[in-house]
């Protein structure tokens, strides 16, 4: 046990704490709370200092409560925040690592996490169950009498065990066990800072956007700096083009006094023309759906920034202003499954405010406000539009009805940063000189090939604005992608040969079509479709000139909510199964023929399933057919490629001939072999020393499966197992003596084996001169 830290020798907490209510009174009464709520006190005697709050975005799952500060240190003690019992135990190398609960005179429960040490009796009781089963783990419960505790009775102290650097995770469930958000039951702290707002992304859709309800087939983004003063108001740049149904997501988040920790939002509004068209407030959440956090948190923004910014990171987290569909959350009740799209009236030059307002738990807001336009001008010709490239000039060549006053031309490199003006000139042929009516316009602008998206709208000579039209230039590895869902099948061409619209063809055993493609970009085709009856295997032809020049046979495999389906890689090496629960939404799923690659840890078996960002309710299962795959031996398993940091993580092994895995993400998954032990090293002490209860440490690491954390470790003194703690942060591996050793020598043995059974064991002698501890 650490020598307990000296709290007011930091700060005098509670002479602070009085002090600062007179101070603040009028603050106070501000944001006083309800007289039923409880009278607790912080878990520890430190100005409370949160480095994450309630609902923070976490790999995999909401945040479900309070980090609290405790300055790089182990140590500070842990008090009950209210009387009741200590009615759990838990002692883990992962998650929370050492855990108390305490059950609430109230019924709540108290969870305080990545301790260091229990109260005295606790600590004795788990090194007891751990000695006797020769296992770290345990989860132990105890009843009402054992261990009663009073307000501000000692319970533990804070550490690092668990994940992450030293500080005391603190959370408040409700009695069913569901998260509360502490800082709106019970516990105050002095907030005087308002939200901030980073970014505003836009999701454009079709007309036809939602007939049963997936929000992932927008058909632009754009995302728009937002910009703001120390009074919390916040504007954008330009005026937003209203032509088609839209989402709103934002980025950003809240401080607490001062320019530190950045968590998320507590609570969102989103207003057009003073009216509520949604809301979130993080006042609770449950455990049987956090899992949703990436589809409630917007998945596809996250994804966008995924490779430049680091996803735990709450500034890059994007908020829905809107509900998408089949969310099971407890903050936004009150809502219908749709709430938040905003939609054109049909009112050319309407003119609508919109107002995006953030706000924290002691009242402190921030706002958006930004304006949105319907165009008054509605007569682009798409289908007349031509896109191409000569060299180093990019042409776009449209027709309409009046002679155009002025153009405007916009690109980007990346979804993730704002359109900017592109220098161009246009040029205008009129198609009827008799009538005066009808011109064919061209827009020429020099800017090189490469991988960008540009968008083009014309003014009239009373300042009348179109609606903008997007493009996109793509260099591809395929001429030919398909990709959507039963809403919309998206199907595109890429030709530098057809100079011209290409004509697609698609068939099947109960359906026929054939059309036009649109120009989406330079020599980039796109057609799309709204037909429930595409399904199954299909013929796609693309027609140029009177001939086929491009054709395939391919399967659309659907998943859509209530209805279980699978999915077959073109070589049948791989299904991909999900039940009626399985889908938030509805789509297409593309899984690629097996890919054999080399890779840093040796061959792989590697497909690509699309869409990469489709999230499942529930998991779905992937099973691989290793007679095909020609797999043999018992070190082969199934990985998948996360988001945030490109890595291989372990999902599952081989169990004899077959090889199934399950997962709520599709994307990269990989089939690899591993055949190399975890490795052990640095272990002390060693040598001959003067202490008789000397710490024993290593550190121990593996290359790929990882290490087998439930009970794949192992540390022996003279044969004897000890209950070794390991940091999965830095991999050291390390117990504390607590009686001490005899002179002379001992011997250290250590065990790891990794997540595919191989192991290594270490042994290490050293030697005691004396009885000091």
């Amino acid at each position: 046990m650490p020598t307990p830290i000296d709290e007011t020798s930091i700060v005098a907490y509670y002479s602070f704490m009085r002090t600062a209510q007179l101070l603040l009174l009028f603050y106070a009464l501000s944001v006083a709370k309800l007289s039923t709520e409880p009278n607790y006190i912080w878990p520890m005697k430190l100005t409370p200092e949160l480095t994450s709050k309630f609902c923070d975005y976490r790999s995999g799952h909401f945040h479900g409560g309070l980090d609290i500060r405790t300055r790089g240190r182990v140590g500070f003690r842990v008090y009950a925040i209210d009387d009741g019992y200590i009615y759990r135990a838990v002692t883990s190398f992962r998650g929370y690592g050492k855990a108390i609960y305490l059950k609430l005179h109230d019924g709540r429960i108290a969870v305080y996490g990545h301790l260091y040490d229990y109260m005295e009796p606790i600590e004795a009781r788990i090194f007891a169950a751990q000695m006797k089963a020769d296992k770290y783990f345990q989860d132990i419960y105890f009843t009402p009498g054992e261990y009663p505790v009073k307000k501000g009775d000692l319970v533990a102290y804070s550490g690092e065990s668990g994940s992450g650097a030293p500080h005391l995770h603190f959370e408040l469930r409700s009695p069913d066990n569901n998260p509360l958000n502490p800082l709106l039951a019970g516990l105050d702290i002095i907030d005087r800072d308002k939200p901030e707002f980073h970014h505003l992304a836009i999701k454009y859709f079709g007309q036809d956007y939602l007939p049963e309800g997936s929000f992932e087939n927008y058909e632009q983004v754009e995302i728009i700096p937002v910009k703001g003063s120390a009074g919390g108001e916040y504007s954008i740049a330009d005026t937003i083009i209203l032509d088609r149904p839209m989402t709103l997501a934002v980025s950003g988040g809240d401080r607490i006094n001062g320019p530190g920790f950045l968590y998320g939002f507590y609570g969102l509004r989103l207003f057009v023309d003073d009216s509520l068209l949604f809301e979130m407030r993080s006042d609770s959440l449950s455990f049987s759906t956090t899992g949703q956090l990436n589809y409630i948190r917007d998945f596809d923004m996250i994804s966008l920034f995924g490779s430049k910014q680091k996803t735990d990171n709450d500034a890059h987290i994007f908020y829905r202003l809107y509900i998408p569909p089949f969310s099971r959350q407890y903050f936004w009740a009150g809502f219908e499954k749709n709430g938040g799209v905003i939609e054109p009236t049909g009112n050319l030059g309407k003119i609508r405010r919109a107002d995006v307002v953030a706000f924290d738990e002691a009242g402190n807001e921030a706002q958006i406000r930004f304006y949105l336009k319907e165009p008054e001008l509605d007569f682009l010709a798409p289908a007349r539009l031509q896109c191409s490239r000569r060299n180093d000039k990019l042409y776009f060549i449209f027709e309409t009805p009046i002679r155009p006053k002025s153009k405007a031309l916009e690109y980007r490199n990346s979804a993730i940063e704002e359109f900017k003006p592109l220098t161009s000139m246009m040029t205008s042929i009129v198609i009827s000189p008799a009538t005066g009516d009808h011109y064919i316009d061209t827009v020429k602008a020099a800017i090189p090939k490469a991988s960008r998206a540009y968008r083009l709208r014309y003014l009239d000579g009373d300042g009348r604005t179109s609606p903008w039209l997007y493009f996109e230039e793509k260099t591809l590895a395929s001429d030919f992608w398909v990709g959507g869902s039963p809403d919309l099948l998206r199907v595109e061409y890429n030709s530098e040969s057809s100079p011209d619209h290409p004509r697609i063809h698609i068939r099947s055993d109960n359906l026929e079509y054939s059309e036009m493609m649109k120009t989406v970009g330079p020599s980039l085709f796109q057609s799309e479709f709204r037909d429930r009856r595409l399904a199954g295997p299909i013929w796609v032809g693309i027609e140029s000139a009177d001939s086929i020049v491009f054709d395939t046979a391919l399967a659309l495999y659907a998943a859509m909510p209530g209805y279980a389906g699978e999915a077959i890689s073109p070589d049948s090496t791989l299904r991909i199964q999900f039940d009626r629960s399985s889908a938030y939404n509805q789509a297409y799923i593309f899984p690629s023929e097996a890919r054999r690659e080399s890779t840093p840890f040796g061959p792989a078996i590697i497909y690509d399933i699309r869409p990469a960002s489709m999230l499942f309710n529930s998991p779905v299962k992937f099973i691989f057919d290793t007679g095909r795959l020609g797999l043999t031996g018992p070190k082969a398993g199934v990985y998948g490629m996360s988001s945030n940091d490109g890595k291989w993580n372990f999902i599952v092994g081989i169990d004899g001939a077959r090889l199934e895995a399950k997962g709520i993400g599709l994307g990269k998954v990989a089939i690899l072999i591993d055949n190399e032990p975890p490795v052990i090293k640095s272990i002390r002490p060693g040598g001959t020393i003067s202490s008789a209860a000397p710490l024993l440490s290593c550190t121990i690491d593996d290359n790929l499966s990882g290490l087998a954390l439930d009970g794949g470790l192992s540390m022996k003194i003279d044969g004897q197992w000890v209950p070794a703690e390991y940091d999965i942060d830095t991999g050291k591996f390390a117990y504390k003596i607590k009686n001490t050793l005899k002179s002379g020598k001992h011997t250290i043995e250590l065990t790891a084996s990794d997540n595919q059974g191989n192991s290594v064991t270490k042994q290490s002698i050293f030697s005691v001169t004396g009885r000091k501890k």
